[in-house]
């Protein structure tokens, strides 16, 4: 697929052996960590786990490591450090413990590299903001979305403003199905991308993309993520 439209163009677009779990970036953020996000992707039928750490400026892959099993996940990123959670097995899905990695290179974390109090750099990465179906905004901007795609949302929006430009993600049905679906139109209305990302869900998605100051992240077909660019 051809991302480049306009002032946009393609940063990076990581393809994946499994599905993209979970994606986070530092909460309480290090000068070394602000700029990085982490990526769990899980592959059922290879039963393997696998986190890789992406550059959110140049959208370059830092590290890769894999999960020594199928019971450990991601937990959380915080002061440079990834905390990842390990858990019994199926039968018995309780916490059997935790452990960290250095953010910088993927590395076990020792006792004595986790920093005690450090002063928080600034969040290079931003949450988008939610409409619910009930929310006083929504049904404004169902009929937005809906003029340019032809699909009526559902459930909830996305919005997010990133250099002149407005990103949302919506859900709708077809066929009693839920999908969802990015738009990004520029400062004049105008459509400049119109993709969708995901068929036939089950449930919604957390959050269905991240912004910093010139880039755009959101994960499409479940194992795709992909970097766009706002000069």
């Amino acid at each position: 697929m051809n991302y480049f439209f306009y002032a946009m163009e393609v940063v990076a677009s990581h393809c994946f052996e499994g599905q993209v779990w979970r994606v986070v970036f530092d909460e309480i953020p290090t000068e070394q960590s602000a700029q990085l996000v982490i990526v769990e992707t899980r592959n059922k039928a290879t039963k393997s786990v696998r986190w890789t750490a992406i550059d959110g400026v140049s959208g370059a892959v830092v590290w890769q490591r894999r999960a020594a099993d199928w019971w450990e996940s991601l937990a959380g990123f915080q002061r440079g450090l990834v905390v990842i959670k390990q858990f019994s097995d199926a039968t018995q899905p309780a916490p059997r413990g935790t452990f960290m990695l250095n953010a910088a290179d993927g590395t076990t974390a020792e006792a004595t590299q986790i920093p005690i109090a450090t002063t928080a750099a600034q969040h290079f990465f931003k949450f988008p903001a939610a409409y619910t179906a009930e929310s006083t905004h929504f049904e404004e901007m169902a009929r937005f979305v809906c003029n340019q795609t032809k699909n009526k949302p559902v459930e909830t929006i996305e919005y997010a403003e990133l250099n002149g430009h407005v990103v949302l993600t919506f859900y709708y049905r077809t066929d009693n199905e839920l999908n969802q679906a990015i738009l990004v139109v520029d400062k004049n209305g105008k459509t400049v991308l119109s993709e969708p990302l995901a068929n036939n869900l089950v449930g919604l998605t957390p959050v269905s993309f991240l912004i910093s100051d010139k880039n755009l992240y959101f994960v499409k077909n479940k194992n795709e993520f992909v970097v766009l660019g706002f000069n």
